[in-house]
């Protein structure tokens, strides 16, 4: 992290002169820099900006430098050196390197300087949940140590930070207030501008990020750079090729790997191949270099622990942007079906770098290798791969597969917010004019012509990436004068190399075909934690959902506690229907709950991810906000409720990612185990569960049922025993009662006829 300073100015050719001379000195002795010459070399270094000869430095020659504050100093620069040039996959070993170096003694400002260093690699590689922890560590050290960085210098770190996290309002008020300082050096000032333009830009406040960039977009350096890939992007956005091509500069196309117009410059080159003209840069040429970004990026990625690692990489934008801009170009050399297999095969290279693959130990695999369990015949799988400048949707079947380019996803986000408020607001029917523009425009995005016919002939549609759309609810959506969700069979698959890594295991023996768990007591000190309170269900209520099923293969668990869903009933049954509350912990991990009973008094009945050792085959969890947790940044969802389940033995999950009524969640779990216990799939069992609630005048509000998300496998079946036919009248109440009215009528007319005699 650059200390604030005045521009070098004239003192520049002095320092470069500097460094030359002792140099000279050196070799002119036989001597190589060691101790005291290493750090001041590594000093002139970091003042001239030479970050590229200072990060070729070896290590090990910075590990000669007697004094532990120089020899911390110089680690920092050098670890900066890394950060400026993006080179992750170096940086990330340097930290855990460096881990040794800032036990030593060093000074407050190092310490702290390294901490800010190290959050803002975790953010930059996407690790934002670490780097969060690591930020709100270093702050609270900040508080106790005194603030010995830079104000100015931290704000700039943090508004960084935040735009990589993709909160983009908050940032926008780092930079605002950065800029409103009347002494700002002049890197930091360059720094919170561009700063302040991304995040009007990733709002669609174009103007106002056009307006930020002005001052910076003839800048000859890193920030000149960035800003004209912006303007790029921007005017690409737009569909104004020619402004793009004005502020993409070919001459200035470079080497680097992070090279921040390679993207828009990759746009900008499809576009020129799409109507005819020749192409500003060799679509080859083009395509080495994103792929040799993402393959650095994929290795720096690699260094990360897996629980650092987080939620699929893909979940940061940046990350999905430099995708689809390769897609892109694969797309426009090798168009069809061989395309859109690389392009798949590319996504299966991030989706093996995800938490849950990794503890795994899953390989990368290619489509090809898993698309027949994949895809059976019948499925359609939609993949989503939204991105800022724009976005692609790969439509795979068992025969074929495709992709096809969608719109940039911010105005599908402003969408899926104003759709998701109406959902969520409290009236009989929904506004129709609102509805219908909302809900058309989101379809008009997810769904255009070309992928519709897939939908169509569709028997079931499994969705990839859906979690990157949120929130939005693809099942709210219309189709066919009803919902997707109630006209398909619909379910999320955690990604392309799990769903098909899930459907190699072996089925489990289990003990039970249903288990009831309902969450009707709650212990006084948890409904004051976690704001909630005992379901106002009864024991009746709970056996209605088992009606039919053999009695001794199901368990009813009215006051059902934490223990019988972790390792109890709920988690040796093929089929667990849990009906509780749901609750998300704001922690940086974001951490999704289910509050139960408590099962030992001493010990709270929340239940979260990593509380959870056994799961049955199929849980239906009717729990408020059960799917909705914030994902780890980079995670592939193993590190939530939904995705801790699968990892440990369902095949698939239904869970709300929104609030639930009491009444229409029982009488869609009837339903549900109805249909299963019928022979249906999961995935049509949740679709008749909803068109059986929709016909009911009083829930046929979506947000009824549109909450509700299967996520696994929704070809899943599971055989469950009903409950035996009676065998002989004295089991029949009914038989019973026409016998003894048979008998009655008898005596009655053998009197009447005796008395007649």
């Amino acid at each position: 992290m650059r200390q604030s300073q005045a521009p070098l100015g004239d003192a520049k050719p002095r320092l470069q002169g500097l460094y030359d001379r002792i140099q000279v000195a050196l070799r002119a002795r036989g001597e190589a820099p060691r101790n005291h010459s290493v750090f001041y070399l590594a000093s002139l270094l970091y003042a001239l900006g030479h970050f590229e000869e200072l990060s070729s430095q070896a290590p090990a020659q910075f590990e000669q430098i007697a004094d532990p504050a120089l020899r911390g100093q110089a680690w920092i620069w050098l670890l900066e050196a890394f950060a400026q040039r993006r080179d992750l996959a170096r940086a990330l070993p340097l930290m855990e390197r460096f881990r040794e170096v800032r036990d030593e003694r060093m000074r407050p400002y190092d310490l702290q300087q390294y901490e800010v260093l190290q959050s803002l690699m975790f953010a930059l590689v996407g690790a934002l949940d670490r780097s969060a922890e690591i930020w709100i560590a270093a702050e609270q050290k900040r508080k106790t140590l005194g603030a010995a960085l830079d104000p100015t210098q931290v704000q700039c770190a943090r508004m960084d930070w935040l735009l990589v996290c993709e909160q983009y309002d908050e940032a926008a008020h780092e930079a605002q207030e950065v800029l409103g300082r009347t002494t700002v050096a002049p890197e930091e000032r360059s720094r919170a501008q561009l700063g302040l333009a991304i995040a009007h830009a990733r709002r669609g406040r174009n103007a106002d990020a056009r307006e930020a960039l002005r001052p910076l977009e003839q800048q000859q350096d890193a920030f000149g750079r960035r800003a004209r890939g912006e303007l790029a992007r921007l005017a690409l956005q737009r569909g104004d090729h020619d402004e793009a091509r004005a502020w993409l500069d070919t001459r200035e196309y470079t080497d680097a790997l992070d090279d921040p117009q390679l993207v828009p410059l990759a746009w900008l080159v499809v576009g020129e191949v799409e109507r005819g003209a020749s192409p500003s840069v060799p679509l080859a040429e083009l395509e080495d270099r994103l792929r040799a970004h993402y393959a650095a990026l994929l290795a720096a990625w690699d260094f990360l622990p897996p629980e650092a690692s987080g939620h699929a990489f893909l979940q940061l934008g940046i990350r999905r942007d430099l995708l689809s801009a390769l897609c892109a170009v694969v797309l426009s050399r090798l168009p069809g079906e061989r395309g859109a297999e690389v392009c798949l095969d590319l996504l299966l290279e991030a989706e093996a770098r995800g938490s849950t693959a990794r503890s795994l130990a899953l390989p990368v695999r290619r489509l090809r290798e898993i698309r027949e369990r994949l895809v059976p015949a019948g499925r359609v799988v939609l993949v989503y791969l939204p991105a800022l400048t724009a976005s692609w949707c790969f439509a795979l079947t068992a025969r074929e597969v495709i992709g096809v380019r969608l719109p940039s996803d911010r105005e599908l986000r402003t969408t899926s917010r104003d759709l998701n408020q109406l959902l969520h607001e409290q009236v009989a029917e929904l506004p129709d004019d609102a509805w219908a523009r909302l809900s058309n425009a989101a379809l008009a995005w997810c769904l255009p012509e070309r992928l519709r016919d897939f939908v169509q002939r569709a028997e079931e549609l499994a969705i990839v990436g859906g979690e990157l759309l949120q929130p939005l609810h693809l099942g709210a959506l219309p189709w066919n004068g009803t919902y997707l969700g109630c006209a398909k069979p619909l379910f999320d698959l955690p990604s392309l190399t799990l769903g098909a890594h899930y459907q190699l295991r072996e089925p489990v023996s289990r003990e039970l075909d249903l288990a009831v768990l309902a969450a009707t007591r709650i212990d006084a000190r948890d409904a004051e934690a976690f704001g909630v309170s005992a379901l106002p269900m009864d024991d009746g209520e709970a056996r209605e959902i088992a009606a039919g099923l053999s009695e001794d293969r199901v368990a009813i668990v009215s006051a059902a506690g934490a223990d019988d869903l972790r390792n109890g009933a709920g988690a040796a049954a093929k089929v667990t229907v849990c009906i509780a509350h749901g609750v998300t912990v704001a922690t940086p991990q974001m951490r999704d709950l289910i509050v139960l009973g408590r099962s030992d008094p001493d010990r709270p009945g929340a239940l979260g991810p990593k509380d959870l050792a056994n799961a049955p085959d199929l849980l239906l969890l009717f729990a408020c906000h059960s799917a909705s947790a914030q994902l780890r940044r980079g995670e592939d969802g193993g590190q939530r409720l939904v995705g801790r389940f699968l990892f440990h033995g369902s095949q698939a999950v239904v869970a709300a990612d929104g609030p639930l009524e009491l009444g229409a969640a029982l009488h869609l779990a009837r339903a549900l185990v109805r249909e299963l216990t019928n022979g249906e799939s999961a995935a049509e069992a949740l679709r008749r569960a909803k068109v059986e609630l929709l016909a009911q005048p009083r829930w046929r509000h979506p947000r009824f049922h549109a909450h509700l998300r299967l996520v696994g496998d929704g070809s899943a079946r599971t055989a469950m025993q009903v409950a035996a036919p009676a065998t002989g009248t004295l089991r029949n109440p009914w038989l019973i009662a026409g016998a003894i009215l048979l008998l009655c009528a008898g005596i009655f007319g053998w009197r009447w006829s005796a008395q007649r005699k």
